[in-house]
């Protein structure tokens, strides 16, 4: 494990002929503003629908072939709000009223009504209840991702003091596990621990239908909930509108022909939990900016293929569903390189996430074949992508946290690029919030990735 340092004389020029034709950063981020501009983007909404047509007609611009949508069956969740009221037993005129918001895939219910405990208490009433849980998201000190990391890029030595916040608390997407174990059959979760004044937070996203009506509070009305709480026992009465239902969502892919008939696939997602600028708003622009690029490369080695899944907010099912039907095109796949989150890294302040200028931490999972880690590495230095670390893709889970972690499992070599910002699932993942000057630089890095292969 090294620093790949500060190698200077071999970064190109924005004028680089090297990449000539190659789309400026401008271009990249109207893409982005065209797509936030569809609004939200969940699958089986309008905005995840105008979004794909959309795409189509950018790789038919661009002058890709066999450009299609591909049926993926899944799980869709519609929600119209959620509403919460908190009153003490013995006099209900003494309550709560706060905004409260639904966990995707829970249950749609008007006033459901039950006591109401902490989750770590020991005194649970016979019958229903329902279960408070405070949630905080996760902090690490890159210091230790460093630790982990099979090489990186910090030529600023910025690692040895900088912790990042994680978009997850420590159960990852099974908030609800804890108080379903327990028999709670309702859930209200305080997002206590996020740097930000929040209750929009899109999580879980599994796609896996839970029984049991579930809301989001932000801290605020949490401190007045727990408040009531302690001048005795209280009334929770939930309500969230919404339904779930079995649909589908598409696909989308287009293919470039090379010399030689094996493939490299570039992809993301299109579907996002809001009108999200950086999840995955970056990680579709950055697809295109490939699309465009080559396909004004007349000496492409290798097919490509762009790929577009729908439903990673459903669980990954159309990664999942392309991985199943495709299985013959895999075994001719010489990479599978996945592109999500230019983003900023932002800090909260008053209640609010404001940008600091400065990218979030950069995460490249690459997999164990040593000259394509070498080549990730040459890469990121000649683009000088600060605070880039290459990991292995298993070194968390058995693959990366992204839809491209499945190709890891089907046994294709990948190379994941990610960020993770805290607010990824949060309604203010917005235009301000994307890394600008990273679109280009990671993008012709990747570039240089595939010319090496």
């Amino acid at each position: 494990m090294a620093n790949s340092g500060d190698d200077s004389q071999s970064r190109p020029t924005l004028n680089d002929p090297h990449f000539e034709g190659f789309p400026e950063a401008p271009e990249i981020f109207s893409w982005i503003e065209e797509i936030v501009g569809f609004g939200v983007r969940r699958p089986g909404y309008e905005g995840d629908f105008n979004c794909q047509e959309w795409i189509k007609n950018k790789f038919n611009e661009f002058g890709l072939v066999e450009v299609k949508g591909e049926e993926v069956p899944l799980n869709i969740w519609q929600e119209n709000g959620a509403s919460l009221k908190v009153y003490l037993l013995d006099n209900p005129s003494i309550f709560v009223d706060v905004p409260a918001y639904p966990l995707p895939f829970s249950k749609p219910v008007e006033n459901f009504q039950a006591p109401l405990r902490h989750l770590e208490s020991t005194d649970f009433p016979n019958g229903d209840f329902v279960a408070l849980d405070k949630v905080q998201l996760s902090e690490v000190p890159l210091q230790f991702f460093r630790s982990l990391a099979t090489s990186y890029f910090d030529p600023e030595n910025e690692f040895d003091s900088l912790v990042q916040t994680l978009p997850f608390g420590q159960r990852f997407t099974e908030v609800l596990a804890p108080a379903m174990n327990i028999g709670a059959k309702g859930f209200i979760g305080v997002l206590d621990g996020f740097p930000w004044l929040t209750k929009e937070y899109y999580v879980p996203y599994d796609g896996i239908i839970r029984d049991i009506p579930a809301i989001w509070v932000d801290k605020e009305a949490g401190s007045k909930i727990t408040e009531l709480m302690g001048r005795g026992e209280v009334i929770a009465s939930i309500s969230v509108k919404g339904r779930n239902y079995s649909g589908s969502s598409q696909n989308i892919v287009a293919s470039l022909k090379g010399k030689e008939d094996k493939w490299i696939i570039i992809g993301s997602h299109h579907d996002a939990p809001w009108a999200s600028a950086v999840e995955d708003g970056t990680g579709i622009a950055m697809v295109l900016a490939q699309a465009k690029y080559w396909s004004k490369t007349a000496e492409r080695k290798y097919n490509m293929m762009f790929l577009l899944t729908a439903g990673h907010m459903s669980g990954g099912a159309g990664t999942r569903k392309f991985i199943e039907t495709h299985n013959e095109l895999l075994k001719d796949t010489v990479i599978e390189i996945h592109l999500e989150h230019a983003a900023n890294e932002c800090r909260g302040e008053n209640g609010n996430l404001i940008a600091t200028g400065e990218p979030e931490c950069r995460w490249w999972f690459t997999s164990e074949i040593e000259e394509l880690q070498k080549s990730v590495a040459s890469a990121i230095s000649a683009e000088n992508l600060k605070r880039s670390l290459i990991l292995k893709p298993d070194i968390f889970m058995e693959h990366p946290p992204t839809d491209g972690g499945f190709f890891h499992l089907a046994g294709v070599p990948i190379l994941d690029f990610l960020t993770a910002p805290m607010y990824l699932f949060d309604k203010l993942d917005t235009l301000d919030k994307v890394d600008v000057n990273g679109l280009l630089p990671i993008s012709r890095a990747v570039v240089r990735v595939i010319e090496d292969l």
